[in-house]
């Protein structure tokens, strides 16, 4: 039985050139993530550093609102995040992780919408 596998690599200089943080290089997602526009604009301005249209939210119904709406959220500048499963995940290059809940989590200047 042949095992599907529906994860792709998001190659970062096949969504910009020039960019301005080169690492991770590819993002490892789902099918479905890998045509996400909302999830290629967070990651665009992670890579190139571009926050000015972002702000920190005034609220935590802000922030999750952010993600009710479809948007990917990014932390402290350098992470994109979701919400699946009743957990914030970080994208990495391997893939989706859970952001530990330290106390850096609920200081809402970390976090850009």
């Amino acid at each position: 039985m042949q095992r599907f596998n529906n994860k792709r690599d998001l190659v970062v200089s096949e969504l910009m050139e020039s960019p301005v943080v080169i690492y991770p290089p590819r993002y490892r997602v789902s099918s479905r993530l890998y045509e996400d526009e909302l999830l290629h604009e967070s990651i665009r301005a992670v890579h190139m550093c571009a926050f000015e249209m972002l702000e920190h939210p005034e609220s935590f119904d802000a922030l999750f609102g952010s993600y009710r709406s479809g948007c990917y959220p990014i932390y402290k500048e350098r992470y994109v995040t979701a919400y699946f499963g009743g957990k914030i995940m970080y994208l990495q290059m391997q893939g989706w992780k859970s952001l530990p809940a330290t106390e850096d989590i609920f200081q809402l200047a970390n976090w850009l919408i």
